[in-house]
C-alpha cells in the first residue's frame, strides 16, 4: 500500500484566548483539565483528516516538522506529544488495533523546514499492514427465507382488500422455488394473508389430530352396552289412596317409622274445655 501524508497541528486551540502547544513542557505543566480539552479538540479534528484510512494491523510513522520560527528548538519535545495524541487517535477511531510496538513497528523524527505563517507536522504513513477481513457466512434456516420472502412480497405486489397470499417453498436439487398464490378470502373465514406452507402443515397436523381424537371417543362410547329405559308406570287414583299411611312416631325399640292400618287423629284426645266461671 502507498504512503500516506496528513497535516497535524502543533497548536489546539482551548479556548478563545488561549492556545496549547503541543510540547513537552506545555504537557509536563498544564492542568488535567486543559489536557482533557486538547485531546478532545485534536482528536475532533483529526478524525475527519483519516476517516478515509484503512482498519491497519501495522504501520511506521514518520513525523516531519516545520516550524514557525528560525529560533533553536528541541525536535523530540515537540514530535513527542504529537505522536502522541495521533497514536491515541489512530487507536479511538478504529484505524489501528493498538499502539504498542507490535502495531507501530518504528517510529522517526525530522525537521522539515520552517514555516513561518502556519508551522505544523507531516506524519507519513508507510508500511502499512491492513486488517486480513475474514469471509462472513450467514446461515439462514427455512423460516428465516420463508419470512424473507413474506416481506419481499409485501413491499412488491399490493394485495387487495379481501384477498390472501400464501407462498409456498419448494425445494430441489437445483435449488429453492417460491410459488407465491393469491386468492380472494372465503366468506365466513378468518382471512390469512401471510400463511407459509409450514404454518399450512401445522394446521392440517392439529385439524387431523383432533378428528382422531373424536373418532376414537366415538369409537368408546359406540363400544359401551346400552341398556333399554324402564317404562314408566302410572299411578291411579285409586292406588294411591290405597297407600296405607305412616306412622312418624316409631315404636318402642324400633328407629323406623312402621304403617299404621287405621291412623289416629292427633287430636282425638283432647277434652273440651270447662268453664268453672260461675
Amino acid at each position: 500500500m502507498e504512503d500516506i501524508r496528513i497535516i497535524l497541528p502543533i497548536y489546539i486551540q482551548v479556548t478563545k484566548k488561549n492556545n496549547f502547544a503541543l510540547n513537552l513542557n506545555q504537557y509536563r505543566n498544564a492542568h488535567h483539565f486543559t489536557l482533557n480539552n486538547s485531546k478532545i479538540i485534536f482528536e475532533k479534528d483529526v478524525a475527519k483528516l483519516i476517516a478515509h484510512l484503512p482498519s491497519m494491523k501495522k504501520v511506521e510513522l514518520t513525523y516531519n516538522l516545520f516550524l514557525g520560527s528560525r529560533r533553536s528548538s528541541d525536535l523530540s519535545n515537540i514530535c513527542c506529544i504529537v505522536d502522541k495524541y495521533f497514536s491515541d487517535t489512530l487507536v479511538n477511531c478504529k484505524k489501528l488495533i493498538d499502539d504498542s510496538i507490535e502495531h507501530i513497528t518504528d517510529i522517526h523524527y525530522h525537521f522539515g523546514g520552517i514555516e513561518l505563517k502556519n508551522p505544523y507536522v507531516e506524519v507519513v504513513l508507510s508500511n502499512i499492514e491492513l486488517i486480513e477481513e475474514e469471509p462472513m457466512r450467514i446461515t439462514l434456516v427455512r423460516s428465516e427465507i420463508h419470512q424473507a420472502l413474506v416481506d419481499y412480497v409485501k413491499s412488491q405486489i399490493n394485495i387487495k382488500e379481501g384477498q390472501s397470499f400464501s407462498i409456498d417453498l419448494v425445494g430441489s436439487e437445483e435449488g429453492f422455488t417460491a410459488n407465491v398464490n393469491i386468492e380472494p378470502v372465503k366468506k365466513g373465514s378468518d382471512p390469512a394473508p401471510f400463511v407459509t406452507d409450514s404454518v399450512k402443515q401445522s394446521a392440517e397436523s392439529v385439524t387431523k389430530a383432533g378428528a382422531d381424537v373424536q373418532a376414537a371417543n366415538m369409537t368408546e362410547m359406540t363400544a359401551l352396552p346400552v341398556s333399554a329405559p324402564e317404562p314408566a308406570v302410572e299411578a291411579s287414583k285409586e292406588d294411591i289412596f290405597k297407600t296405607p299411611a305412616v306412622n312418624i312416631f316409631p315404636t318402642e325399640g324400633s328407629s323406623t317409622p312402621t304403617p299404621v292400618a287405621n291412623p289416629k287423629s292427633l287430636f282425638a284426645d283432647l277434652e273440651k274445655p270447662k268453664n268453672n266461671i260461675s
